[in-house]
């Protein structure tokens, strides 16, 4: 009972109840901690969302709880190709790997828990590390590519 009063204390005040929590831009990567807008104040593109200080990276997607890529940073494109074409595809179609899409429902659904894997690429193959953490609001999964 104890945990779970600390863990509404922090939304009760508009506040995310996770202490290692950060804020992002969901186009140019930049931490935006105390960033009281939506869209990013450096870039002018992208969406701020929340996600566990420890996840964070410059080559991510962000992906729904029905594994549609929402969002892409400028540095996926080294890795996955350029970051617009993939906007609205399924991961399936963008990445592989084992349990990849029962991870991202984890982290979707707020799993505290970062995981970390091996994906494939889909155009070329190429294998990655990938960090998955949760991410929003809206409810999303971060995949953090390396």
């Amino acid at each position: 009972m104890r945990s779970l009063a600390r863990q509404d204390t922090g939304r009760l005040h508009g506040r995310d109840g996770r202490p290692e929590a950060t804020r992002f831009c969901t186009h140019c990567g930049a931490i935006q901690n105390d960033a009281p807008q939506r869209v990013c104040g450096r870039c002018g593109f992208g969406v701020i969302l929340t996600t566990a200080r420890e996840a964070l990276g410059e080559a991510f997607l962000v992906v729904t709880l029905d594994l549609q890529v929402a969002a892409a940073s400028m540095a996926v494109e080294k890795l996955l190709g350029d970051p617009d074409d993939l906007l609205g595809l399924p991961l399936p179609a963008v990445l592989s790997g084992d349990d990849l899409g029962r991870l991202i429902g984890r982290a979707a659904l707020g799993s505290r828990r970062v995981v970390t894997v091996t994906v494939s690429a889909k155009a070329t193959g190429r294998r990655l590390s990938a960090r998955i953490a949760w991410c929003g609001q809206p409810p999303a999964a971060l995949v953090v590519l390396e």
